[in-house]
Formats: C-alpha cells, structure tokens, sequence
C-alpha cells in the first residue's frame, strides 16, 4: 500500500490542512499531520504507517503511542522509538520501551541546549545505535549561526538508583 500527505490548500505554512492518504482511498486516514509518515514494524505487529500525532505518534491500525515533546523525528528499532524531543533550550534525543505489553514513559537520553535533527535508529546485533545531526544555533542580534556535526552512539542499558531512606 501506498501512502502520501496532502497539502489541501497548497500552502506548506498552513499545516492544520495536511491530511494523509492511504491506498486510493478519498477519505483521509489522519488530519492535520505534522513532519514524516513512517512504514515499520512495531514489536508484535505487522508494518503498518506511522505518523507523529501531538506528543504521540500513531499508526493506520489506530495504536497511540506516548511520546512526549516530540518533535518531527522518530525512529523505530526493535522495541524502541527513538525520538527527538524539544524543550525550551533546544530538541534532545528520547525514547519510549516496549515491555511486552505497554510502552514506557519517555526516558531522555541526551540533555542540553543543542538541537538533535534527523534521527535515525538501527537495532544490530542485538544492540540499538542512533544516528543524527547535532546542531548549535547562536542566535545574534541580526543573525543566527549554526554549527552541525554528524553523530552516532551505541545506546547502552543503564540503572539509575536512588535511595529515599534507610531503616
């Protein structure tokens, strides 16, 4: 099956009017569609499109997924969503976890004032790595600078313990 968005006024600044298409349908699946459509694999499903909704992303089989803040990148490798995620400093990279039987909360895995674009995510050989462009904006008086860099990380599992009293 085919996908596509439509811009329904013909004009990409007014995005409330982009609706998605699926097949040689007539009647849009989603309106008001935001960034990138995806087709993938969720864990235990069949591929199926994937859109980011606001702070969700969403699938044509109707499953809604949380992902708080995100942006208009998202990737999906084994049980994981990676996404960017903006804030008031810049857009970070998160995910969310499938358990088996839900998604997670959203769990940040960078921080800063720095600007995570085009995400990509790949689950090889058993471990997740992502890829994107880190990116410095300095904003001037009269002018904005950027300052890219192409980065990749293997993501590794970690425990972040805290104790609130002992007896």
């Amino acid at each position: 099956s085919v996908a596509y968005v439509a811009d329904e006024d013909g004009k990409p600044e007014t995005g409330e009017d982009q609706n998605l298409y699926i097949g040689n349908s007539t009647t849009p699946v989603a309106n008001s569609i935001q960034g990138k459509v995806t087709y993938a694999a969720l864990p235990g499903q069949a591929a199926d499109f994937i859109w980011n909704a606001e702070n969700c992303l969403r699938t044509a089989g109707g499953e809604e997924i949380p992902a708080e803040g995100i942006t208009h990148e998202y990737s999906v490798a084994d049980n994981r969503i990676y996404y960017s995620a903006s804030n008031e400093k810049g857009a970070n990279l998160r995910t969310v976890i499938y358990d088996g039987g839900s998604w997670s909360g959203a769990v940040d895995l960078t921080g800063g004032e720095r600007y995570l674009e085009n995400v990509s995510a790949v689950n090889w050989n058993g471990n997740d790595y992502v890829m994107g462009m880190d990116t410095l904006a300095t904003i001037g008086n009269n002018n904005v600078t950027d300052a890219k860099n192409l980065v990749w990380g293997q993501i590794r599992p970690t425990s972040n313990l805290c104790l609130d009293g002992l007896d």
